[in-house]
């Protein structure tokens, strides 16, 4: 399975209901809370199953998971549907389904949403919010690139019909090129945002979500034509 330009040929060596009991207990040791530790618990089980990063990614990153921890998520709205939120240094282990939640959340309500997160880390856990969207029939469009532990090379991937599909990358600059997707819409709020510079060494994730009855493009660029083959499948648990 693929993830950004990374490829992973690990065999998970736990199963993946010791990952979502266990874990529990060595993310409590992190310092979540039990809530939280629960939902992470299940996002790196996801992930661990579905691209093999999961376990690496925590290991990997555990020493800015608990710096960021007493760090606030700040968010904003800067227009209808549209949510920028910076998350302090914070991983995608931890905020994968709220991201999803509020694009979801705002998708239903408005027809369509963009939500950008700034400074994330454990991009890896993208897989979770993937897997989470495909099981809930969700039509999202998203982008991703950064990171300090395990960093992803610039990738987008769209989910619609229960189905994930991974675009393939040129060379242009990135985010400018995922503004472009949502220039004249009501989104469009966010756009200069895009076309500054992430910043350097922490991820950054756009999500641009919509409903079956809202005209939201979930096509790629002609030149970024998604893969004939998704190389994204939920693992049998």
């Amino acid at each position: 399975l693929g993830y950004g330009d990374m490829k992973s040929n690990a065999t998970v060596a736990v199963s993946y209901s010791e990952l979502a009991r266990q874990g529990i207990h060595a993310l409590r040791g992190l310092g979540y809370s039990f809530s939280v530790a629960e939902r992470a618990a299940h996002t790196l089980a996801a992930t661990e199953a579905a691209t093999g990063l999961g376990l690496k990614c925590l290991l990997s990153s555990a020493p800015q998971i608990e710096a960021a921890m007493a760090k606030a998520v700040a968010v904003a709205t800067p227009a209808p549907g549209v949510t920028r939120i910076d998350a302090g240094g914070k991983s995608l282990l931890e905020l994968s389904p709220f991201l999803l939640d509020v694009a979801s959340a705002d998708a239903e309500r408005l027809g369509r949403s963009a939500v950008l997160a700034d400074h994330l880390d454990g991009m890896p856990f993208v897989a979770d919010l993937a897997l989470r969207a495909a099981a809930q029939g969700r039509r999202l469009l998203v982008f991703y690139a950064g990171g300090a532990a395990l960093p992803a090379a610039p990738a987008m991937f769209r989910v619609e019909n229960g189905q994930i599909h991974e675009g393939a990358v040129d060379a242009r600059p990135f985010w400018p090129k995922a503004a472009r997707c949502l220039e004249g819409s009501s989104l469009s709020a966010i756009v200069p945002v895009l076309q500054a510079p992430a910043v350097e060494g922490c991820g950054r994730l756009l999500i641009v979500a919509g409903t079956e009855d809202a005209h939201v493009s979930h096509e790629m660029p002609e030149q970024d034509a998604h893969r004939a083959a998704p190389t994204w499948q939920a693992a049998d648990a």
